[in-house]
């Protein structure tokens, strides 16, 4: 099995929709990742884009758990558990 690096950020994203997804995580496969560098004035960090594949009967039904009220997320990131940050739609 070959494994896709990925920042810890984004290990942590992707830890965060396979949960919203309420599917067992063999179910969810990691296609691509890219991860690029962002910051504001107040703000460091990464911007993250995940390609999935779910295979399987109720795959719609997964996916759209995964994407239903997703703009609205609050992803908590690992090592910063008093910050929460919001996913864009």
């Amino acid at each position: 099995m070959n494994q896709i690096a990925m920042s810890p950020a984004a290990a942590a994203l992707l830890r965060a929709l396979i949960a919203r997804s309420g599917a067992p995580r063999n179910r969810i496969l990691l296609t691509e990742v890219k991860s690029i560098d962002w910051q504001s004035l107040t703000f460091t960090g990464e911007r993250h884009q995940l390609r999935l594949r779910i295979p399987g009967p109720d795959s719609k039904a997964i996916v759209e758990r995964i994407c239903v009220g997703l703009e609205d997320a609050r992803i908590l990131h690992p090592r910063r558990n008093r910050r929460r940050y919001r996913v864009p739609g």
